[in-house]
This record gives structure tokens, C-alpha cells and sequence, in this order.
């Protein structure tokens, strides 16, 4: 079952694509799989998961849609994004920010798409409180 990637990548904005054979990259890299319990957040498949009952997507942090390739043998695969709950919720320049910081203090500015897209986020976040 595909997982999400913990930080978007570059070149997809907000969204992920996964197969259905494999776990992201960069779930890879914070030692986040499929196959195994996380020591924090035990088994991923039951919070994140192509299906309506794992726990983000449920309770709308996140959701999915399945991408239809007939050129692709490799399976299912899937696009995963913010949810409407983390829509409205998550900060999404703090998220960015806090990135930065992990990342040998990068300033945010330098993540274009990604600055924009928290930019805009911002905007309509505030739009919503002066209605």
C-alpha cells in the first residue's frame, strides 16, 4: 500500500505521486516504509493509505486519487495531497519554514513553487477571516 511523502516534492506543488509497489523517496529517507512500524508513528498503513479507512484520510488530512496510466505495468498508482482538513488548518509557511530549518537553515524564499503556494494559502486564510 503507498504512503505519502513527508514533504512535497519540487516538481508536483502539493501533491505525490506513488505506486502502489513502493514507498516514496523521501519517506525512504526519514526511514518511513511500508513494510515495517515506525518507532513513532507505528503502522503507516493504518494512518496513511490509498483507502478511506487509514486514519488521515479519514479524518481528512490528507486524500487521494488513483491516476489511470495504461502505458504503466507497475500497478495502481496514486496522487496524494492535502486534505480539507489540513487545507484550513495547516500552516502552510510554518510547515515550509520548519522544512527550511531541518534542511541546514535554507530560507524559504528559495522554494519558489512551494513559497507561493504557502503565499497564496496565507491569502486565503485570510480572506476566510474577513468574511
Amino acid at each position: 500500500m503507498p504512503i505519502l511523502s513527508t514533504v512535497d516534492p519540487p516538481f508536483k506543488g502539493t501533491h505525490e505521486l506513488v505506486g502502489a509497489a513502493g514507498t516514496v523517496p523521501a519517506a525512504q529517507d526519514t526511514g518511513i516504509s511500508k513494510d515495517a512500524a515506525h518507532p513513532i508513528l507505528g503502522d503507516v498503513n493504518k494512518l496513511i493509505a490509498a483507502n478511506h479507512q487509514a486514519e488521515f484520510v479519514s479524518h481528512g488530512w490528507i486524500e487521494f486519487h488513483k491516476v489511470t496510466d495504461d502505458a504503466s505495468d507497475d500497478g495502481d498508482k496514486f496522487i496524494f495531497a492535502w486534505g480539507p482538513r489540513a487545507r484550513v488548518v495547516v500552516d502552510r509557511m510554518m510547515v515550509l519554514k520548519m522544512a527550511c530549518l531541518i534542511m541546514d537553515n535554507d530560507e524559504p524564499e528559495n522554494w519558489s513553487n512551494h513559497f507561493a503556494t504557502a503565499q497564496q494559502a496565507q491569502q486565503d486564510a485570510q480572506q476566510r477571516q474577513n468574511q
